[in-house]
């Protein structure tokens, strides 16, 4: 016997799909798994069909019995705990990046590089293309200057992965960096003596948050504690194109703007205010000086609030943290949310949302509990449709997240 002829023993004659001409062999049989339709089965099918009977075989007669409600709903419980499974926390690896606490993280749009900022103002590019066994970082930088090291508040991947944009906990100018964390721009810094906030060049408090234009790769905008929002453009750091300008009751200070995003098709500006707890959005290219939506007391007063559209750019998911509560909205009927869930503790302000890239869950890091119950930091997946928690993942060696 040929040695060829000794694997074929192995190999499987049946393997891959078969086509409906070769379904039956050479005898007229049905290929396994099937038999020959007969007339008492073409009667016993018309029966079944007639009475829609509950113990139908559908691989004899194909019909579709309606199921009961149980069914449905156990199917339902079924999917969910199905699909909870698919979420991606089989493995993982311990990146570190020094004793400091990490503060923020982005990847690049391939999903290939992690950059981490953290509260001493370092910076860390992990490259898993070129990671070997120990895990160490590809390059580690400082963007600030020494003795003005602060925590790198945001740092975000522009979404073709050429550039990173980052803002510190205590300083008014955000900083353009390349993809391997060379510092490529610095911007313009405003006149803290002007009291109209449009006509300074620049902000004259602390960022708090930036995002990247979805639509155009060279613009971007920026908020701070100075009741500002201001537009960029890349090229240009000696002053901002646009300025919108939080409302300001008479007698009180600046607000201070939390956070501010792009939606998903760039046609809107949100931005989120911490004294009043509101959310606001302007129309990303109009002159109009006042919000297009505006909703006090989205979360409470004093609240930092971080937030993210949704791909339709109709909902939002919103977090505070003085409220320890997830929300989603719709901006067509802004009035109350469409769904929220308490018990999300936020450890710090820079705790906020990650939406997954298919939109269908949302990731929120939790802080132990300030009232201190027995409960462990970690990482909560809720499904954005409404906010039922999918997945847990306690952390009892962390104490925020």
């Amino acid at each position: 016997m040929a040695l060829s002829d000794k694997l074929s023993k192995f190999i499987p004659k049946d393997f891959g799909k078969k086509s409906k001409k070769n379904s039956k062999d050479s005898s007229g049989v049905a290929a396994a798994g099937y038999e020959k339709p007969t007339k008492d089965s073409s009667q016993k099918s018309k029966q079944q069909l007639n009475t829609l009977s509950t113990d139908t075989k559908d691989a004899e007669t194909n019909v579709n019995v309606p199921k009961k409600e149980t069914d449905i709903a156990d199917n339902e419980a079924s999917s969910i705990d199905d699909s909870a499974k698919q979420l991606p926390v089989d493995h993982h690896i311990v990146l570190s990046s020094g004793k400091k606490v990490v503060s923020t993280l982005t990847w690049n749009a391939t999903g290939d590089t992690l950059c981490s900022g953290t509260h001493s103002g370092q910076m860390n590019l992990w490259d898993f293309k070129s990671m070997d066994g120990s895990f160490q970082p590809t390059r580690t930088m400082h963007p600030y200057e020494e003795g003005q090291r602060q925590q790198i508040r945001i740092a975000k991947f522009s979404h073709d992965g050429s550039y990173i944009l980052i803002c510190s906990s205590a300083d008014p100018r955000a900083k353009l960096l390349d993809s391997s964390g060379r510092v490529v721009r610095e911007f313009m810094r405003g006149d803290m003596y002007l009291l109209d906030m449009r006509r300074t060049a620049g902000h004259v408090a602390p960022l708090t948050s930036v995002d990247w234009n979805p639509r155009d790769p060279e613009r971007f905008i920026s908020s701070a504690a100075d009741s500002t929002v201001r537009v960029w453009n890349c090229e240009n750091a000696a002053g901002q194109e646009q300025v919108l300008v939080a409302k300001t009751d008479a007698g009180k200070r600046r607000p201070v703007i939390s956070s501010c995003a792009y939606s998903y098709d760039g046609s809107m500006i949100g931005m989120s205010q911490v004294d009043d707890g509101s959310l606001s959005l302007w129309a990303a290219n109009s002159s109009v000086k006042r919000p297009t939506h505006q909703l006090k007391g989205a979360h409470a007063a004093g609240s930092d609030i971080s937030f993210v559209f949704m791909p339709d750019s109709h909902g939002i998911l919103s977090r505070g943290s003085e409220d320890s509560m997830v929300k989603l909205w719709d901006i067509r009927r802004f009035d109350k949310p469409l769904a929220e869930i308490s018990g999300m503790y936020a450890a710090a302000t820079e705790s906020n949302l990650a939406l997954s890239p298919n939109s269908r869950n949302v990731l929120v890091g939790l802080g132990r509990s300030p009232q201190g119950e027995d409960t462990n930091a970690g990482v909560v997946v809720l499904d954005t449709s409404d906010l039922r928690v999918r997945r847990r993942l306690d952390m009892p060696f962390s104490s925020d997240v």
